[in-house]
């Protein structure tokens, strides 16, 4: 659930704008979070093998932002409008 919550929040997040930048952000935030655990920054620390889960919900994030962003894209064109562009 704690890889879950996040990964959802990052799709709509890229959905919503549909920007580049927005991969960096699961990129930065879940790595963050658990290295941040780990460190007894917040939270009750890290359990075995917290590797895994930062490699997986570092990768699901990424997943689900870019699948976010076609979606944006997608959707863009078929309402006839051009898909957002970086600047």
């Amino acid at each position: 659930m704690i890889v879950v919550l996040p990964a959802i929040l990052i799709f709509g997040l890229a959905l919503l704008i549909g920007r580049p930048w927005v991969l960096v952000v699961p990129l930065i935030v879940w790595p963050a979070y658990v290295l941040g655990r780990k460190a007894g920054w917040w939270g009750f620390g890290v359990g075995d093998a917290w590797e895994y889960g930062l490699v997986v919900g570092t990768l699901a994030g990424l997943v689900l932002a870019s699948a976010g962003m076609a979606l944006h894209v997608a959707v863009a064109r078929f309402h006839g409008h051009r898909a957002t562009r970086p600047h």
